[in-house]
């Protein structure tokens, strides 16, 4: 029996030993309460010239450059993109004179003339500029816009666009439009 009890003195001493060698590695946490901060005050901002019906901003401002920005919702990180209200391209109506040709024309010769033509508009050089002329006939285009009119004559399919007629047509095995005078 004197056998048995300096082993359990060892592990009665040991034990807390492992488990303290077991325990996360840090600062002990305390047994105390948390230290007790300030409450801060809630935000309430109400720019001037607001009226009390108006509700105040409730967020606190972000800072960008030295000025304070409030915001009803939470702030996130997003690329700036403008809206444009227009169609991004507008035909000009016949006979207007343009100052330069749009990015992405494509020259087109009809007889001894050329042609330049982009969104269903074709344009003629000129003293100032570029003017907007009638699709000439027989000029042959890969492209139309959208917005065209489907125009049945007979066993034919028109297409209109800008107060011109195309018929579709296949042009080296690609599908394109002849420019058609129709009376």
């Amino acid at each position: 029996m004197k056998k048995w009890i300096p082993l359990s003195m060892i592990l009665v001493i040991s034990l807390p030993m492992m488990m303290m060698a077991q325990r996360r590695p840090g600062p002990r946490p305390s047994r105390h309460r948390p230290p007790h901060h300030k409450p801060q005050p809630p935000i309430s901002h109400r720019p001037p010239g607001w009226g009390p019906h108006r509700p105040p901003y409730t967020r606190p401002p972000h800072f960008w450059e030295g000025h304070r920005y409030y915001t009803y919702h939470r702030y996130y990180y997003h690329p700036y993109r403008p809206y444009v209200f227009a169609p991004a391209w507008q035909a000009p109506p016949a006979g207007a004179l343009v100052p330069s040709l749009p990015q992405g024309n494509t020259p087109i010769q009809v007889g001894d003339d050329t042609y330049y033509y982009f969104g269903g508009v074709f344009f003629l050089p000129g003293q100032n500029g570029y003017q907007v002329v009638q699709a000439p006939a027989g000029a042959i285009v890969y492209n139309l816009p959208e917005g065209c009119a489907q125009i049945k004559a007979g066993d034919l399919t028109y297409l209109q666009y800008n107060g011109d007629y195309y018929l579709p047509v296949q042009v080296d095995g690609r599908p394109a439009y002849e420019v058609v005078n129709i009376e």
